[in-house]
């Protein structure tokens, strides 16, 4: 190999273009579309206990298919090589050449998505998956598989392979192989749980065989001669220990709570929250008083005479700031509208045309396309053929809406998805579709990295369990899984992770999001 100190070194595998800086630092590049997947990749950060080591200046060298990038320092040596064939198989060894043992708090390997690419990802000890494709949702993948050695972790800035103790003498090596495929539904998804968000009373079935001891306490365990079933007896996070000769393998699984049983929940700690001068509770805002509304509706609230006037003080505020805001799409939150016309179907006579008629004002205040407000306006739409009102006015501003708008925005696409008007394209749908579903995963095994907000996620959940049978299957086309079970993973998710963490603005409007689109079923 001839040493590289200054220029980048560029290799090609099939479909990939990759472009390796004198820091050892790796661009990937899609050679079709030019799109990158991949930058600041493949530079190893190793701490101690006691701090960050001291690595020194990389050597790069290279030859006609490989590239290898040498550090060290603090009695490390630390290796990263490239290699291209058919594929491009990155390795990584770490070798103690101190005579004491190092102990690594933290190993990572740089790997960053490029700007408007966005990354799913797996890590499971010995089985670790990642995937990278456009946020378009429509391009070519990246796709990587551990082959060898232990990922811990992987986070928005790369792959984890510590904490790790290195006798004298001794080191550890970590493989990985990628490649370029055309959709989501290629990869493979073997020796994968397809997602680690489930429903109490889903199974997950995981690779073993009878030389694999498998540990998992508190979870139901069936054992068959090549595969392994568990499942949970209550909601929350579990884990499953997979020991074969391969190493251990650690899947974190979370089985999330019912939505009635989460609201009824966080509706009791918001009834117990502060009061008025005069006893009546005073709700955080409008997904607050949504998910009491609900809870109220459903039996769930604790005393009814509590929630009802505190739901009653809640949409009186609500109307009198929206007859004081300005015309204008930030001017109305869409739950505020969405609770109004609901609470028009509980409560009887003149305050149910009142809030009606507040809620319609509303909507048509707004002029520019937000997300939630499609969800809102045909709730509004709703509450007022069921009261005996004409649903046009807000039929027609939604419609007026949809043509400012395009299904390449979170809110023009829950528009198209709601109304389905003849002026979109199946096209256009499918690719805001497709759009929408790359921010979830597409359906692919493991985690968004970073994780999808949680407002977003329980959006995205109700517009994609909308989604009609013919372009579900269309997306199961491009996907492998359907709109419906990539829905219903994010309706999951969002659950367990307010479970997690209740309380907060965040976790609060994402239960409401939840309620007005339902759980997927």
């Amino acid at each position: 190999m001839s040493e590289h100190a200054e220029a980048d070194v560029v290799l090609e595998a099939p479909g990939l273009l990759l472009r390796v800086g004198p820091s050892g630092s790796v661009e990937a590049t899609d050679v079709v579309s030019g799109v990158a997947w991949l930058v600041d990749a493949g530079v190893l950060e190793v701490a101690a206990a006691t701090g960050p080591l001291a690595l020194g200046s990389p050597q790069v060298r290279a030859d006609a298919d490989e590239v290898e990038v040498e550090v060290g320092g603090d009695g490390l040596r630390a290796l990263v090589r490239h290699a291209v064939d058919d594929a491009w198989t990155v390795r990584v060894v770490l070798a103690n050449e101190s005579d004491v043992a190092l102990e690594l708090t933290g190993v990572r390997l740089r790997w960053r998505p490029a700007p408007g690419a966005v990354a799913t990802a797996l890590a499971a000890g010995a089985v670790g998956a990642y995937a990278v494709q456009p946020a378009s949702g429509s391009g070519r993948l990246l796709v990587g598989r551990l082959r060898a050695g232990v990922q811990t972790g992987v986070d928005e800035d790369g792959l984890l392979l510590g904490p790790l103790t290195l006798p004298p003498g001794h080191r550890a090596a970590v493989q990985w192989r990628w490649e370029v495929l055309a959709e989501p539904r290629l990869v493979d998804r073997s020796a994968l749980p397809a997602t680690p968000w489930l429903e109490l009373g889903q199974s997950v079935v995981l690779p073993a065989g009878p030389d694999v001891a498998v540990v998992a306490p508190g979870l139901h365990v069936e054992v068959g001669e090549d595969a392994v079933r568990v499942e949970a007896f209550e909601p929350g996070p579990a884990t499953v220990e997979l020991r074969g000769v391969r190493g251990t393998t650690t899947h974190r699984l979370v089985w999330a709570p019912d939505l009635d049983d989460l609201l009824d929940s966080e509706a009791a700690a918001l009834l117990a929250g502060p009061t008025t001068p005069s006893g009546t509770v005073r709700l955080p805002g409008a997904a607050a008083a949504l998910v009491v509304q609900d809870a109220l509706r459903r039996g769930g609230a604790g005393s009814g005479d509590v929630a009802a006037e505190a739901l009653e003080l809640a949409t009186g505020l609500l109307v009198e700031q929206l007859d004081e805001h300005p015309t204008g799409a930030a001017a109305v939150d869409p739950l505020a509208l969405a609770l109004l016309a609901r609470e028009a179907d509980r409560v009887a006579g003149p305050t149910a045309r009142a809030t009606l008629d507040a809620a319609t004002r509303g909507l048509r205040g707004v002029a520019l396309p937000a997300p939630g407000v499609g969800l809102a306006g045909v709730a509004l739409a709703l509450a007022r053929l069921r009261s005996g009102e004409d649903p046009a006015p807000a039929v027609d501003h939604l419609a007026g809406l949809l043509r400012a708008s395009s299904p390449a925005s979170d809110a023009g696409l829950e528009l198209a998805v709601l109304l389905r008007p003849g002026q979109v394209t199946p096209e256009a749908l499918v690719a805001g579709l497709r759009r929408l579903g790359a921010a979830l995963g597409a359906g692919l095994p493991g985690r968004s990295v970073p994780p999808t907000g949680l407002e977003r996620l329980a959006l995205a959940s109700a517009v994609l369990g909308l989604v009609d049978e013919a372009t579900g299957e269309r997306l199961r086309g491009v996907w492998g899984t359907g709109a419906a079970e990539v829905a219903r993973r994010a309706s999951a998710q969002v659950r367990a992770r307010v479970a997690e963490r209740p309380g907060g603005a965040a976790a609060g409007r994402a239960l409401a999001w939840l309620v007005l689109g339902g759980t997927p079923a």
